[in-house]
């Protein structure tokens, strides 16, 4: 396969070896180097040829590797560095890093650009130690109850911890099957009033959380990376299946009485967080009782909550019931402009895109899914960018209205 390479002016004038480098790396992986394009000014002789990408990608060079020093010498951000990968994979050209942490150029642009701009320095160095201890499965972030950091970095197990999770496997298995099993809300209650924990409360979700995490059969998961016996398992695989088997069938079992939807009842307005953006959630829970005269009665109690973990922890993510309401019929003087089919799709937030585009990128890098695979995510981004509407102007329909809720007040967004 043809190998060439590219080095960028900036490059050549900062580091005088990185031809050196270059030619290095092609020996080491038997890589047999055709040409080296540069827009320096050095003179062309022998594999130094002039050009940039624009001359690699207009001479007849599928079927071979393009070799760079990293993502930077591509492009300044992600998405055109995924636009030239689209354009290097249709013309089977691969391309690797020879002067960088990671050959893949696609992680190596994860952790070195931004939407829009370069990170950093600071920045590629967080990342950088971030995928270095990753890839040693060592600690990152919170630890989880029942493990402590190592001396190493690495995680080893508590004792006293480590008896308190064992007890939770076995109170919602009733010891795995041998005894009668208690639920997640008896034994929140058992642990606050036994093993209180210093800054929060149990809760049934705490609870589920521990109970549903492969971290404690010795699984280490994170960024896309799977380490098998990474660290001391507090339960077998054995007892793990059996706890989680159990909560399946109890979820199974368990009248649906409780409804969650996004709340897109009223002439297709969507509601959003204006704090945090984030879809509002409408809860419906019905309640029945008997009166006293025997008759059997029944009422349905609507709820409005934003599920994001930032306005949660800060308190602010209920609605009230008549509020939303009061604000609904002030608006519906706008109906005229709300009646819109069933299958007009709701405009998604900027940001939310952006965010959704760097985790599918990300899944790419990993191998699930394939460059080209980005290029609708990345047309959708380039179009909201122009200004121009997803559809044509023959086909295009009044837009849904979206509400932002933010402290009482009401912002409509519309697309344009």
């Amino acid at each position: 396969m043809r190998t060439i390479g590219l080095i960028n002016r900036e490059t050549i004038d900062k580091d005088s070896e990185i031809v050196s480098s270059l030619l290095n790396y092609c020996f080491e992986n038997g890589y047999d180097m055709d040409s080296i394009y540069t827009d320096s000014n050095v003179k062309q002789e022998g594999l130094i040829k002039k050009g940039d990408i624009s001359t690699i990608l207009d001479m007849p060079y599928d079927n071979s590797i393009l070799l760079v020093k990293d993502s930077s010498e591509l492009a300044t951000n992600l998405p055109y560095l995924v636009e030239l990968l689209i354009s290097f994979s249709k013309l089977n050209i691969k391309v690797e890093c020879f002067k960088s942490n990671d050959s893949d150029v696609l992680i190596d642009g994860i952790s070195k650009l931004g939407y829009s701009r370069p990170l950093s320095y600071t920045q590629i160095k967080i990342n950088e130690a971030i995928q270095s201890k990753t890839k040693k499965g060592h600690v990152l972030g919170r630890i989880p109850i029942g493990y402590r950091k190592s001396d190493s970095g690495g995680y080893v197990v508590d004792a006293q911890e480590s008896d308190l999770v064992k007890s939770i496997y076995s109170l919602y298995s009733g010891n795995f099957g041998e005894s009668n099993p208690i639920g997640l809300r008896r034994i929140s209650n058992v642990l606050n009033n036994n093993f209180p924990k210093p800054k929060s409360r149990w809760s049934p979700q705490s609870i589920k959380n521990i109970i549903n995490n492969w971290f404690y059969v010795g699984v280490y998961k994170r960024e896309g990376m799977i380490i098998s016996n990474n660290h001391t398992a507090i339960v077998s695989h054995e007892q793990f299946e059996f706890v989680n088997n159990l909560m399946k069938k109890k979820k199974a079992s368990k009248k649906k009485n409780i409804s969650r939807k996004a709340l897109v009842c009223y002439e297709n307005i969507k509601f959003r967080c204006g704090f945090c953006r984030m879809p509002i959630f409408k809860t419906s829970h019905t309640r029945k009782w008997v009166n006293k005269d025997g008759k059997e009665k029944e009422k349905v109690y609507y709820y409005f909550r934003c599920h994001s973990y930032a306005c949660t922890i800060k308190k602010r993510n209920k609605f009230d019931n008549h509020q939303m309401k009061n604000l609904i019929d002030e608006n519906l003087v706008l109906k005229q402009e709300l009646d819109i089919q069933q299958e007009t799709p709701i405009l998604k937030d900027y940001s939310i895109l952006i965010r959704n585009f760097r985790d599918k990128v990300k899944l790419v890098s990993r191998g699930k899914g394939r460059i080209t695979d980005l290029e609708s995510e990345l047309q959708q981004l380039r179009n909201i960018e122009s200004g121009y509407n997803l559809q044509s102007m023959e086909k295009r329909k009044v837009p849904p209205k979206v509400m932002e809720i933010k402290s009482g007040k009401v912002r409509i967004l519309t697309q344009v």
